[in-house]
């Protein structure tokens, strides 16, 4: 099995230099959308978060908001209430702000190594700015279908974590180390190092969309190639399904953008393999999402009638961020001030 995982790794980077030989123009144009969409798109609405998340742990604050959701956690997830945090983030921001987020708190000692594995199978989700702009409004030109593949997604995700509570459930989920304790230093100190943090992970992120919109340029126009081009790579593939003339149109985004996609798979590689973590949970949480996604969809299609308008192109998208994505961060950072604020006041 190796063997061949080894020879289809080397056919596939030898297919891709090959083609990127043979029709380099094709490959400059995909290259050049997905930078523009990583410039327009990507790094204003993940870069925010992911210094937030930084600053969350850094200000000590997580470990306060752990105390008060601690009650809801634990009995639901099997989590301490942390990991509230986490979920949060990673429901609002989208991909990969909830394995990134997740990953920080186990390094940093806030979570243990079981309850960061049981967020990474349901924290890492698309988010609204994605869902209800780019696709409701932009793509399928309804805000409703929007509204309801949101909350289709928003609901597995809930599913999700609510039976991966059972993973290890035997094993104790108690902390092995101290959280890392807030030290008082200046702000601009802190900020830069999760500022520092968040420019590393935008890039891997960018360079990950380029690479898989690239390689989706060289697939064969085939009547499957929406569904392949969704299973690389979410956003330019959802783009194609959404013009597909299929009753199973809403359900197969839902399910598509549930399971996210190699491309955000590799993403969260590159951030979970450095602490040593297995991917098996994230992978079979993203699966097990797809699949519920799927369904919830169709039963709110039963429930709900919509009506599709013509979608637009991704050239003229409008990115615009939801107000409740921008009401939340307002409140991430009026919650970071006032912890500072009161940490400097107490040690003066």
């Amino acid at each position: 099995m190796k063997k061949i995982l080894k020879y289809f790794s080397y056919l596939s980077v030898l297919s891709l230099m090959v083609y990127l030989i043979l029709f380099p123009r094709d490959c400059v144009q995909a290259g050049s959308l997905a930078l523009r969409l990583c410039i327009e798109t990507v790094i204003p609405s993940l870069f925010p978060f992911l210094v937030c998340s930084g600053l969350f742990i850094s200000s000590g604050l997580a470990i306060s908001l752990g105390r008060l959701f601690t009650p809801i956690m634990k009995p639901l997830f099997n989590i301490n209430g942390r990991g509230a945090t986490v979920f949060l983030l990673g429901i609002i921001s989208g991909y990969p702000v909830g394995a990134k987020s997740a990953v920080d708190f186990y390094k940093s000692g806030l979570i243990s190594k079981t309850e960061c594995l049981r967020l990474l199978a349901f924290c890492n989700n698309s988010g609204p700015l994605f869902i209800l702009g780019v696709i409701g409004v932009s793509l399928l030109g309804n805000e409703k279908m929007g509204h309801i593949i949101y909350l289709s997604h928003f609901l597995s995700a809930l599913l999700v974590g609510l039976l991966f509570r059972f993973y290890n459930y035997g094993e104790s989920s108690n902390l092995q180390t101290s959280p890392t304790a807030f030290k008082v230093c200046r702000f601009s100190s802190i900020i830069g190092e999760s500022v520092t943090e968040a420019v590393e992970t935008v890039l891997k992120i960018s360079g990950f969309v380029i690479l898989f919109s690239v390689i989706a340029q060289a697939l064969p126009s085939v009547p499957q190639r929406a569904y392949i081009h969704s299973f690389l790579e979410i956003v330019g593939g959802i783009r194609e399904l959404s013009s597909l003339s299929t009753p199973y149109k809403l359900p197969l985004i839902s399910f598509f953008l549930g399971l996210s996609g190699l491309s955000v798979l590799f993403q969260v590689l590159s951030i979970i393999s450095p602490a040593g973590l297995s991917p098996l949970t994230y992978i079979g949480g993203k699966i097990l999402q797809a699949v519920i996604s799927f369904y919830i969809t169709k039963i709110l299609l039963s429930v709900f009638s919509v009506s599709e308008a013509v979608f637009s192109p991704l050239g003229e998208i409008s990115f615009q961020p939801s107000v409740f994505s921008w009401v939340v961060f307002a409140g991430f950072v009026i919650a970071c001030g006032v912890k500072f604020i009161r940490k400097r006041t107490t040690n003066l």
